[in-house]
């Protein structure tokens, strides 16, 4: 599924032209000399502390040449790629090649042909470097836990933001491998937040950052980890075949502070507690106007009439009703495609998605050149399409998109207003089979390319009928850029996700898309993505503990998302029964044992 996914790749290739070597490599067993040795920062110490210090809106400081020999960390980027495979990952937070080894356990006898990727290791974690960055980084005592990893930031991949607060983690580092002619063009910057607080709530990310690092090659970041304040987020890469590369990883805390860190995280949950915690989520009464007193559920002459007037004429009869009906039964979703009229509505929002997108510089364009893949795509500005109707919805650790506020006179706005009608309400029920009460919430929103997003966490609400019409700048016509949107490449796709319904199980539903397994495999967690196309509307009857996101939608999408998303509350007598479906299964086990037996 897009929602998670894995693959193999080799980082790069030792095989000149791929074919193979015609003599075996001489294996060298003479151990390199040290490549970030700690007595080379001992005299800038006192420097890189201050400037640790001082830096806002957290501590953080980049260690320039922090290898004195180049030539030698080369060998090490060499080493790497030409000796390990990475395999592709991608989340709700994520898209990066991960190498799967431990170089916590690299070691001479099993890995003669990565001596500089383990003399580079061993000095990072050698007991001076380790103290050096203690009294850099003012952490107290450090524990000797090795804990890295090596990671590929290839063309799109990004990492959302959080605060890497994990366990006894004090300090991060990203030691960057990256191509020495990186430039901010490339992407893949270290992006930082400032917070926001609120009297009485944890501290939380402003909504886009305040500043950025270049992951220059040879360059050393350093940052105190702390709850609720390190927040932090990878850029999407732009380049095309310069991979960003880097080591990363943290010194962790040592025993004797481990209550002291416990401590901070109680104060300030971090980002993972709070997406674990999740958010309350109500539905206001009176969004639909309630049925006039005598009157019934079913459509009328009336109805058909007035809904005719937007909605596209093969969804409104009896037979075609049916035939989503059914399908809405069986599957608990409906994908309905050319929903709304081509003629009228449709049409002014695509013209007005147009038209907004090319006046904030988003969208990649895909039609110029048949062999766009080595064009870059651009940084998008952070304040694009914000304006006094426009505003951006956060915190970036949950979320991130523009939502219209008295949007009236925008095409989304009187689509909004025609689906708060008693027809529409009696059109939902017509589609799905499904009532509604007469409480619901909906929000117009925009995605915009190389900013928006929303991540996976459990909202605290029973079950719901999600109702949410999409529509796309560009991209949606029969050519090639629509394989961008149906494959998932560029993002911008919706997924549901199983959460967990017992809140006592000690299971957070938030563990399994925060914490992908080695393979990237499907572990039975996913249950529906609904890519970005068109002119849809998706009905999804989406059960207590669901989780949903929306995927980070790239720079390179040809452009904006823009959607309705309506969410209403079932009729009481058409909420899902639990109880229901588990005494079905109670009562197939004796067959499902048989056929175990037969077999």
């Amino acid at each position: 599924a897009p929602a998670m996914a894995a693959s193999e790749k080799k980082v790069g290739s030792s095989e000149k032209n791929g074919a193979p070597p015609s003599k075996r490599a001489k294996v060298v067993t003479e151990e390199p000399a040290p490549i970030v040795p700690a007595a080379s920062l001992e005299a800038r110490v006192g420097a890189l502390r201050k400037a640790f210090e001082s830096h806002s809106p957290y501590p953080l400081v980049v260690i320039d040449a922090v290898a004195p020999d180049p030539e030698l960390l080369d060998e090490a980027r060499r080493e790497l790629v030409s000796n390990l495979k990475a395999a592709f990952k991608e989340t709700d937070l994520f898209k990066v090649y991960q190498v799967p080894e431990d170089l916590g356990a690299l070691t001479a006898a099993t890995d003669a042909t990565l001596r500089h990727l383990r003399r580079l290791r061993d000095d990072l974690y050698d007991p001076k470097f380790r103290d050096l960055v203690s009294k850099i980084t003012n952490a107290g005592p450090l524990s000797d836990r090795i804990d890295c990893s090596a990671n590929v930031y290839a063309q799109g991949g990004h990492l959302l933001c959080h605060d890497d607060v994990i366990g006894t983690r004090a300090v991060s580092y990203v030691l960057y491998l990256t191509d020495e002619t990186w430039t901010a063009e490339d992407g893949g910057c270290f992006e930082i937040f400032d917070t926001l607080t609120t009297e009485g709530e944890p501290p939380e990310p402003s909504p886009v950052p305040c500043a950025r690092v270049l992951p220059a090659w040879n360059s050393l970041l350093l940052f105190g980890v702390a709850p609720g304040r390190s927040f932090h987020a990878v850029q999407e890469v732009y380049a095309r075949g310069k991979p960003r590369l880097t080591i990363s990883g943290w010194y962790h805390r040592a025993e004797q502070q481990q209550d002291e860190s416990a401590l901070q995280v109680k104060q300030n949950p971090s980002t993972l507690d709070q997406q674990k915690a999740g958010e309350p989520a109500t539905v206001a009464p009176g969004f639909f106007p309630p049925f006039e007193d005598g009157a019934v559920e079913e459509l009328t002459a009336a109805d058909i009439a007035e809904l005719r007037a937007w909605v596209s004429d093969e969804y409104l009869t009896p037979e075609a009703q049916l035939l989503v009906r059914q399908k809405f039964a069986d599957e608990s979703s409906a994908l309905l495609e050319r929903f709304v009229r081509d003629d009228g509505l449709a049409a002014a929002i695509r013209a007005s998605g147009r038209h907004a997108d090319d006046a904030d510089g988003l969208g990649f364009d895909h039609t110029d050149d048949d062999d766009d893949d080595d064009v870059m795509a651009t940084a998008p500005r952070d304040a694009a399409g914000v304006s006094g109707a426009w505003r951006v919805v956060g915190p970036p650790h949950k979320r991130r998109y523009l939502v219209l506020n008295n949007g009236e006179s925008h095409p989304l706005g009187a689509l909004k207003t025609r689906t708060q009608t008693p027809a529409f309400r009696k059109l939902l029920a017509a589609l799905t089979g499904v009532r509604t009460t007469t409480s619901a919430r909906s929000q117009i929103r925009r995605f915009r390319p190389g900013l928006d997003y929303v991540v996976a966490y459990p909202r605290d609400e029973p079950a719901r009928l999600d109702a949410t019409f999409c529509f796309l700048s560009r991209g949606y016509e029969k050519d090639a850029e629509e394989d961008l949107f149906e494959t998932g490449d560029v993002g911008g796709f919706e997924t549901y996700l199983c959460g967990s319904s017992s809140p006592g199980d000690g299971k957070s539903a938030r563990d399994d898309v925060y914490e992908v397994d080695d393979n990237g495999e499907e572990d039975g967690d996913h249950l529906l993505t609904v890519h970005a196309a068109h002119n849809t509307l998706s009905l999804v009857l989406r059960d207590p503990g669901t989780l949903r996101f929306v995927k980070f939608l790239s720079a390179r999408a040809p452009g904006s998302r823009w959607d309705l998303e309506l969410v209403a509350e079932l009729h009481p007598d058409d909420v899902p029964d639990d109880d229901l479906g588990e005494e079905d299964d109670e009562e197939e086990e004796p067959e499902e044992e048989a056929a175990e037996e037969a077999d």
